[in-house]
C-alpha cells in the first residue's frame, strides 16, 4: 500500500510541475534590426542579427523543419532580405517563458509562431 500512494504522489507532483511549465510560457513579440541573411549549405536560413536574435536558425530551404514549410521558407527568407536591405528592423513572436534578451544563437527558434514581419 505504501508503495502506491508514493506513486501517487510523484505523479501528483509531476503533473503539477508540467502544470506550472505550460502556465509560465507566455506570447511576446522581439523588434530588431537585420543583419548578415545567410543560408548555409543543407539550405538552413538564419541572420547574424534579426528581431533582436543572434544567429537563430529560422527554417530549412527544400524541408519542412522548425514547423516551416519550404513555400514558407521561402517568404521568410524574402522578408529578411528586403528587412535587410532597406536597413529596416523585423518583429518576431514567441510563446515561451523566454523573453527578448534570451540568447537562442546557433539553435531552432522553435517557439517562434509568427514572423519575422517587417516595420516600417
Amino acid at each position: 500500500m505504501r508503495h502506491r500512494t508514493m506513486i501517487g504522489k510523484v505523479a501528483l507532483a509531476l503533473t503539477f510541475a508540467v502544470a506550472s511549465h505550460a502556465a509560465l510560457a507566455v506570447d511576446y513579440s522581439c523588434d530588431g534590426p537585420v543583419n548578415g541573411v545567410t543560408v548555409g549549405p543543407g539550405g538552413h536560413v538564419s541572420a547574424a542579427s534579426a528581431g533582436g536574435q543572434q544567429w537563430g536558425y529560422f527554417c530549412q530551404l527544400g524541408a519542412t523543419t522548425n514547423g516551416v514549410s519550404p513555400d514558407a521558407c521561402k517568404g521568410m527568407l524574402a522578408i529578411l532580405l528586403s528587412a535587410q536591405a532597406s536597413g529596416k528592423s523585423v518583429r518576431i513572436w514567441f510563446r515561451d517563458s523566454n523573453s527578448c534578451s534570451t540568447y537562442r544563437g546557433w539553435n531552432w527558434l522553435d517557439t517562434m509562431y509568427w514572423g519575422p514581419s517587417m516595420l516600417d
